[in-house]
């Protein structure tokens, strides 16, 4: 009963903001610690990226959380914030009613950056061509509200199951100083899938679509920068590339939308055996986004590029059960993402992204001790061809985490942990010949590549205290910190308008009512 509340709080909420103005989202999550909880928060993450798997969450599970989170430090990419402080009120819950399972979660993030520059965005999005920016640091405020429902019902008595989802998000990004950016948006997206049992074994096919919108525009309170080309930190740079970047002066050319349209499939397989199972996941999403200039023409807007990016993931878990109060958990992940415009000018491709991440881990959870590693390697790769600019990265990532748990008595557990996790660069090239350069597109490209080729090391601490509060429900109170400071930087520093910091501080708290 209390889950069905949820997901009607859910649905209530959906309606509340549709009805807000247009507004923008991020998804950005800062200051997370390095370990997972628990294999719950495992099979439950599992369930918001694939549906299909909504009878794995227990009936009755129902969180409501608040959090707050911290970081500060110059070791960020080129367009990172400095400093961001990042609020958030979210609930969900599970339940079954009527032999139809069904799930819904919402979410408000209210997300201060305290500055950050050289691109108005709303960090959902970070591969596109297209973008304003400027070398002024901004005062950015976010305010997001995301949204999600699912259900789950057999057709036939106990077997081929049909899965229907729904996710929506729609927020507002502002800065507070010249040049400030307004930028509002939207994006939903919707799955539907169908499965079949036998014996041990389940199938599930699904399909998705969404669409959405990203409106940006540029402006300014002080008159005497709207037509500045004189100071640089107040002069409007305009990128449709990855370094093929020009000045946008005028009020009609700060401004733009970006149209999202995409769809994909996925296929869903999962094994039960004697002490625990074993799945396999694997899905295609392709997404295209048409940037366009509003204007007073026929067409009523100008053809600014076309992006599509496709995306294939993989992910292979196995999970047993070695005694009666210990299990193992470990999966594999690869994610590949390729990326290409078409430029309406040239007529032809500019722009190329490519980013492939692969990861495998494993984690022991007992009654008194959680501990665990991952290993993996990722490689990005970004090229333009009207700036001849070439960038390409990679690293190899190791983590391991460490958990104690006191139990106390009286239901009340006490939680202490460690983590520490180890990126080493490798395989990096750069190309960027003087003559395509400009002071914008030189502060993006040079920037990022140096702190993606940078060596980084990362501690942290972590500690938690859980007690009941009658009638089956309990609270959960946790504190992290994290500290990461980089290794040495890579030749290309020498020429280079602006470097990555040395270091980076992380922390958070977070306050949870499970009932």
């Amino acid at each position: 009963m209390k889950a069905r509340l949820i997901t009607a709080l859910a649905l209530a909420w959906a309606w509340a903001a549709q009805a807000q103005p247009a507004m923008d989202t991020v998804g950005n999550a800062r200051a997370l610690p390095l370990g997972v909880d628990s294999l719950s928060a495992f099979r439950l993450q599992g369930v918001r990226d694939n549906p299909v798997w909504l009878p794995s969450v227990d009936d009755g599970y129902n969180r409501i959380t608040v959090s707050a989170a911290f970081d500060k430090g110059a070791f960020i990419p080129a367009q990172g914030s400095t400093q961001t402080q990042h609020y958030r009120t979210a609930a969900e819950g599970k339940t079954s009613w009527k032999g139809t399972r069904l799930y819904g979660r919402f979410a408000y993030d209210r997300v201060l950056e305290d500055s950050t520059r050289l691109r108005h965005q709303t960090r959902i999005n970070p591969s596109a061509p297209v973008y304003f920016g400027s070398l002024r640091y901004n005062h950015y405020e976010r305010s997001v509200y995301t949204f999600a429902v699912a259900g789950q019902r057999d057709a036939l008595p106990g077997n081929l199951p049909v899965t229907l989802a729904l996710d929506y998000r729609i927020g507002e990004h502002f800065s507070n100083n010249d040049p400030r950016g307004a930028i509002s948006d939207f994006q939903l997206n919707l799955l539907g899938g169908v499965g079949y049992r036998q014996g041990p074994w389940e199938y599930h096919l699904s399909a998705r679509y969404g669409y959405g919108r990203e409106r940006v525009q540029v402006g300014f309170k002080n008159v005497k920068y709207t037509q500045n080309t004189e100071n640089p930190l107040y002069i409007n740079w305009y990128m449709n590339g990855y370094g093929n970047a020009s000045q946008r002066i005028s009020n009609p050319q700060r401004q733009y939308d970006d149209g999202f349209r995409r769809m994909g499939a996925g296929g869903h397989v999962r094994r039960q055996t004697g002490n625990g199972y074993w799945s396999a996941d694997v899905g295609w999403l392709q997404e295209q986004q048409r940037f366009k200039r509003l204007d007073g023409t026929i067409q009523t807007y100008t053809l600014l590029n076309t992006y599509t990016l496709s995306q294939w993931r993989g992910v292979l878990t196995a999970v047993r059960q070695l005694g009666e109060n210990r299990t193992i958990q470990a999966d594999a992940r690869v994610t590949l993402h390729a990326g290409s415009d078409f430029e309406p000018i040239y007529q032809a491709k500019n722009y190329t992204y490519s980013r492939v991440f692969a990861d495998a881990g494993a984690r022991i959870v007992s009654e008194r001790w959680q501990y665990g590693a991952r290993g993996g390697v990722e490689a990005t790769d970004q090229r333009d061809g009207v700036a001849g600019v070439i960038s390409t990265a990679g690293g190899l990532l190791a983590s391991g985490y460490a958990e104690r748990r006191l139990l106390l008595g009286g239901s009340r557990i006490l939680r202490t942990g460690v983590a520490v996790q180890y990126r080493h660069a490798l395989g990096n090239d750069l190309v960027f010949p003087a003559l395509a350069e400009t002071p914008f597109s030189k502060h993006v490209v040079y920037h990022d590549f140096l702190y993606r080729t940078a060596s980084a090391l990362t501690y942290g601490l972590s500690c938690g205290y859980a007690f009941p509060n009658g009638k089956g429900s309990r609270w959960d109170v946790s504190v992290s910190a994290n500290y990461q400071r980089r290794g040495g930087l890579s030749g290309h520093a020498l020429a280079a308008p602006s470097l990555p910091g040395a270091d980076r501080f992380a922390g958070s708290v977070q306050l949870s009512w499970f009932f």
